[in-house]
């Protein structure tokens, strides 16, 4: 990586990718679409208070040195910038894991551990994972009855508008910003389906009573869904499709529906999350390990190192990844980092 001085001048600095070069070796070359991102600045560095005016409130943004081009996406384009027809626009949705801890959510979603979530292999391994009596909960992959999943919301996350009925429509549905479905990409070498929220129907929600009292109205898909394809943005990963259940979580009752949700303002959808993980991941204590904690994860840890449980003789193998979320009404986007995690010694 490097960076690119832009104090004074204005540079542009670009790369061509393999397809790019090839389409220019074989006198093909058209521009026809093009990406911006903004990941290196810091917005927090605008000063309204400059002592020397407003020409200088941006000065330390515009200064701020700019990486340097890359051919992949993800290494340069994280938060990529897009264009709104609408220009009345004040609030865009985002993406939020809901980790609440409040009765009713609990049934239905995991939290993070060391900012993971655990994805237990096994019966078993979830089994010793529950036994250290440190309050972790793990998601069990492949599980044909799931009753937790990894959950995220998208919403407006703003206090200055009311986590209202009224607002959800006007600010949410008819700004066609309302993420009826979520697409996923994930690592091909380690996760090989996806099951969400039963699809097909809007009736599906999630919401509060007249008493602000959670009523979870959906339940899980009949069956993991594969790949619709190998992601255009990421080699070596498939792109998944996940739906969204409405997210009427409201606030009915002086303002208290944000013990149930992750969003401050008005809410559109949630969604669910459970993985299938191919077969040889999935081998028990008494199995053959699979190459693939050899290869890309870490082998033998103590139940000590990993969890800090005190120092019992249970043993583990884990792989980390990151599955990638898109809203596709929004562009939102969500990052899931996800620990497959078995036992291996006992």
């Amino acid at each position: 990586m490097a960076f690119l001085d832009n104090s004074g001048d204005i540079i542009l600095d670009a790369v061509l990718t393999d397809v790019g070069r090839k389409r220019m070796a074989d006198g093909k070359f058209k521009i026809t679409k093009f990406g911006l991102g903004d990941d290196e600045v810091n917005y927090g560095q605008y000063n309204p208070s400059h002592t020397s005016g407003s020409a200088y409130y941006d000065l330390e943004i515009m200064q701020t040195p700019v990486l340097e081009a890359a051919t992949s996406i993800n290494s340069n384009i994280n938060y990529g910038l897009i264009t709104l027809p609408d220009l009345e626009l004040l609030y865009l949705p985002v993406l939020e894991f809901n980790e609440k801890t409040a009765s009713g959510i609990t049934e239905i979603n995991i939290t993070r551990y060391n900012n993971m979530f655990l994805v237990a292999a096994n019966t078993e391994t979830q089994t010793e994972i529950g036994n250290l009596g440190l309050g972790i909960n793990s998601l069990l992959a492949s599980n044909s009855s799931p009753a937790v999943g990894i959950i995220w919301e998208s919403g407006l996350n703003t206090a200055d508008k009311a986590a209202t009925e009224n607002n959800r429509s006007t600010m949410i549905v008819n700004k066609n910003l309302l993420d009826r479905t979520f697409i996923l990409n994930a690592d091909n070498k380690f996760i090989d389906g996806t099951l969400g929220f039963s699809a097909g129907s809007t009736s599906n929600s999630v919401k509060t009573d007249g008493d602000n009292t959670l009523v979870v109205d959906v339940g899980y898909g009949s069956s993991y869904a594969t790949a619709i394809g190998s992601s255009a943005e990421i080699e070596g990963f498939n792109t998944f499709r996940v739906e969204g259940a409405m997210n009427m979580i409201v606030d009915n009752t002086g303002g208290d529906s944000d013990i149930y949700s992750a969003i401050l303002g008005p809410r559109g959808t949630i969604a669910a999350l459970n993985l299938s993980i191919p077969e040889e991941l999935t081998s028990k204590v008494a199995g053959t390990r699979s190459r693939l904690y050899n290869d890309y994860g870490t082998i033998g840890q103590s139940s000590d190192t990993v969890f800090g449980s005190g120092g019992t003789s249970i043993e583990y193998d884990y792989v980390d990844t990151t599955i990638y979320v898109q809203g596709t009404s929004s562009g939102a986007t969500l990052q899931i980092p996800i620990r497959i995690i078995r036992q291996s010694a006992s």
